[in-house]
């Protein structure tokens, strides 16, 4: 096989030793004018040389911006409202946070038995009874009575208990 074949139009090209797509050579002068003449034929579909190096000089610009930032100045407008001050005290002397303050107390998951202190009240109907507990912490809370029953049986029975004999005290005066 020789180094370079004739292709239709008279166009040299390069053999299949050297690129299997046919691309022109560059070694041969007459492939040389082939090239020159495609690239030219390009820069006049896109604009020019100048078209493409601006087009890559944007996009360079476009591409530099927000990645990097500015030193702030000395002056009086170098602080831009971030940065905070020192603060003066001790935290102790200071009111708590709002989110802290008004955060609501929840009761803990499992067994309350030894968590609450006592069973102030019930109120409902057969259905729908509801019961007013108060906590180690001091927190009071309302709960179902099934929830209750659930969580802390040995105190409602010590209040069902407690209300049987005050009722039985009662009924005996009578």
């Amino acid at each position: 096989m020789t180094r370079h074949q004739i292709a239709p139009g008279n166009q040299k090209r390069i053999c299949c030793n050297h690129s299997p797509s046919g691309q022109y050579c560059l070694t041969n002068l007459s492939c040389r004018a082939t090239a020159s003449k495609i690239l030219n034929e390009y820069l006049a579909k896109v604009g020019g040389k100048e078209a493409i190096l601006e087009a890559w000089q944007e996009k360079k610009e476009a591409s530099k911006k927000g990645k990097k930032r500015g030193r702030a100045g000395t002056g009086a407008d170098a602080t831009n409202g971030t940065k905070r001050g020192k603060k003066n005290g001790h935290p102790k002397d200071e009111s708590p946070p709002t989110s802290a303050s008004k955060a609501e107390w929840k009761p803990p998951t499992g067994n309350w038995e030894d968590l609450v202190t006592g069973i102030d009240a019930c109120e409902g109907n057969d259905n729908n009874v509801v019961v007013y507990l108060t906590w180690k912490g001091g927190h009071k809370t309302q709960h179902p009575l099934a929830q209750v029953y659930k969580r802390c049986p040995q105190k409602v029975r010590t209040l069902i208990s407690t209300i049987h004999h005050a009722i039985l005290t009662d009924l005996t005066r009578c």
